[in-house]
Order: C-alpha cells, then structure tokens, then sequence
C-alpha cells in the first residue's frame, strides 16, 4: 500500500506501508503415537492463518477465525468417545480419535 507523508516542510514523500494481517498463534501440546494421544515432548508453538483447521492430537480439531474489526481467535472442538459395554474391549485405530468397540467373548454373570 502505497502512502504519502507530508512533512512540516511542505514536502511529501511516498512510502510503502506493510499491512500486517492477523494471525492465530497456538502451541501444540499433543502427540499421536500408536494410535494413542501423548504430551508433546516440547510444546510447539505454531502460526495459523485465518480459515485454517489442524488437529492437535487425534481427538481436538482447532481453526483460526476471523472475527469483527480483523481479530482473529483459536476455536478448540474435543471429540467425545462413547464409553465401551462390559462386555466390550476398547480397540484404538491409528488417526483415529475413538477407536471401536470390540466384544471380549462370553461373560459369566
């Protein structure tokens, strides 16, 4: 953006004015390893821009958004896992945030 200075001498210059445009500053606090959300060995601090998504961890999606007069804010969903039967194991996938439930077999009551 070009801009002109006046100056108390009546002359005017001509400047380039950098615009800075806002950005989501977050720190990454989780790991997946096998399958399994871990403490992030050193938190990571990392910029997003507006509109953009990241997982922290399998189980918390977070977005940067835009918001009224330029601010931006960091948005956190945690995904909720149904809670496995007795009778069931819980199996972890890779990526995944829930995993499945299994059925262990016959139970004795």
């Amino acid at each position: 953006q070009l801009v002109e200075i006046t100056e108390a001498c009546n002359c005017t210059k001509k400047a380039c004015m950098t615009t800075v445009k806002p950005v989501c500053r977050y720190t990454h606090r989780v790991v997946v390893s096998n399958g399994l959300d871990e403490g992030h060995p050193t938190p990571m601090d990392v910029i997003y821009q507006p509109g953009e998504t990241w997982q922290d961890g399998a189980c918390k999606t977070c977005s940067c958004l835009s918001g009224a007069g330029g601010a931006v804010s960091v948005s956190c969903q945690q995904e909720r896992c149904p809670i496995c039967k007795p009778d069931e194991d819980k199996v972890y996938v890779d990526g995944q945030c829930c995993g499945y439930c299994r059925p262990m077999g016959c139970m004795i009551n």
